[in-house]
């Protein structure tokens, strides 16, 4: 028997852990499937024995990112035409990892077949199904198309397929995967910002591979630009032009990399230590002094930083502190990554901070 949902909170509730076990079992297949359309979309589910439903859904959401442990028995799960158009979320690619079993997806007219070991690759956006014959486990990785937008430029031309883990960047990123599985518990709100760009990293370099997608030239020299500011942020000589001298360009041509996107290199610079500096604000202990973070990330005039702090975040560097502590609802930069923030507002008018 299955059962429509909209999913219309699915990006409010990337943090599930649902096991099946503790559910009334009239209730267990309509609650598996609310989980999921949280996670991908509104969509219905059937298990091929729904008196004895049997599943364990996490996720766990790293950066831009959400990553998503499913183990359960069989079931079909469809997205179709007439359940999406309730959707009205940004399109995202989903990689599926096949730990265990065999699952089988049907998208845009590919059949795939996902054995053990294997990377699946299909897009959200788009009607699909989902059929598991047996007791399986896997792990999917959700993306947002904005964040891979430098790498894969046409989704339309990125086909529904199988890529194998046996080396390079699939490899990796499946020792990734299964580390963030196993060790989901250890992870703070700064190893999970920083987890989600290296998955991110990963799943670009490997589709680059895979699907052999081209960077323009500008987009090469920008990714590379892009590592070198974040490798670099503590150091509170990193300006423009040394950014510039150590790609072998001038400071215009630097100027010039970052203006399609509604940036500039030094306000993109600032930007990223404001984040890091509001990262630790809200995780670093107590005896770590707000002069101690602001020095650490590039900042050596605390005025200078309080000031910059008040202008983004509305309050100063102590007021944030102190409400994190106290429960107030503040500024979440685990939501924020790299690439996600540097691409998602290319087209939009640059702000006074972003022109500085």
């Amino acid at each position: 028997m299955g059962h429509g949902i909209e999913g219309e909170q699915r990006d409010a509730a990337r943090e599930l852990d649902l096991d099946t076990s503790r559910v009334d079992p009239a209730l267990r297949t309509a609650e598996w499937q609310r989980s999921l359309a949280q996670l991908f979309g509104a969509l219905e589910v059937e298990f091929s024995d729904e008196p004895h439903t049997d599943g364990r859904l996490q996720s766990l959401r790293v950066g831009a990112c959400t990553v998503v442990s499913i183990e359960s028995n069989a079931h079909r799960a469809r997205r179709t035409p007439q359940l999406m158009r309730g959707d009205r979320h940004a399109p995202e690619l989903m990689l599926t990892y096949q730990l265990s079993g065999l699952s089988v997806i049907r998208q845009s007219g590919h059949t795939l077949l996902i054995r053990p070991g294997e990377f699946a690759v299909t897009q959200l956006n788009r009607p699909s199904e989902v059929i598991v014959n047996g007791h399986h486990e896997r792990i999917a990785v959700t993306v947002p198309h904005a964040v891979l937008a430098p790498v894969v430029g046409d989704f339309d031309a990125l086909p529904a397929s199988t890529i194998g883990t046996s080396e390079g960047p699939a490899r990796i990123l499946r020792s990734v995967l299964e580390g963030l599985y196993f060790n989901r518990a250890l992870l703070g709100p700064f190893d999970r910002l920083s987890a989600g760009t290296f998955v991110r990293d990963l799943i670009a370099a490997m589709l680059r591979e895979h699907a052999q997608l081209p960077l323009r030239f500008e987009d090469r020299a920008l990714t590379d630009v892009l590592a070198f500011i974040e490798h670099n942020l503590r150091d509170p000589d990193l300006t423009p032009a040394v950014v510039a001298a150590s790609h072998f360009m001038s400071v215009r041509s630097l100027q010039l990399l970052f203006q399609p996107h509604s940036w500039t290199p030094s306000g993109w610079i600032r930007h990223r230590r404001m984040q890091h500096a509001l990262h630790e604000l809200s995780t670093a202990e107590s005896s770590i002094t707000v002069s101690d973070i602001a020095v650490r990330w590039g900042f050596t005039d605390l005025a200078h930083f309080s000031r910059l702090f008040r202008q983004a975040n509305g309050v100063s560097p102590r007021e944030y502190r102190r409400g994190v502590r106290d429960g107030a609802r503040l500024a979440q930069p685990e939501r924020l990554t790299n690439t996600e923030d540097f691409f998602r507002n290319g087209t939009a008018g640059p702000s006074p901070a972003r022109k500085r």
